[in-house]
């Protein structure tokens, strides 16, 4: 978790000092939007591994003969982590694409319209 936070405060600090003064409430939105999004993202794991331990405890306070019945869920939670750490991986991937996104905007600007 440390390191999405890190991260985290690295993008929003160096978006921060690449603000254009003549950035328009609209972009300033959108800026605001994906940082939630980013956020989102690199939470994911520590919000999922939360739940899926909320309902290993209920799964362990229900009487025996109920958890027999469900022979394997200790086992499926196991996978369920599993696949939240993979996914934390692939939505790792897609937040280091949006470091220094905003970063080019005078650029962009210049590129499409040809000056």
């Amino acid at each position: 978790m440390a390191d999405e936070e890190a991260f985290l405060e690295h993008s929003m600090n160096s978006n921060d000092n690449s603000i254009n003064n003549q950035e328009t409430d609209e972009e300033k939105l959108e800026k605001l939007h994906i940082r939630k999004v980013v956020e989102a993202f690199l939470f994911y794991k520590e919000y999922s591994l939360r739940k899926v331990d909320r309902i290993g405890t209920y799964f362990d306070q229900i009487p025996r003969h109920h958890r027999k019945m469900l022979p394997d869920f200790t086992r499926h939670l196991r996978e369920v982590k599993r696949c939240i750490e993979v996914n934390q991986e692939f939505l790792r991937n897609i937040v280091s694409c949006t470091e220094g996104m905003f970063e080019n905007r005078d650029m962009e600007l210049n590129v499409s319209t040809g000056i």
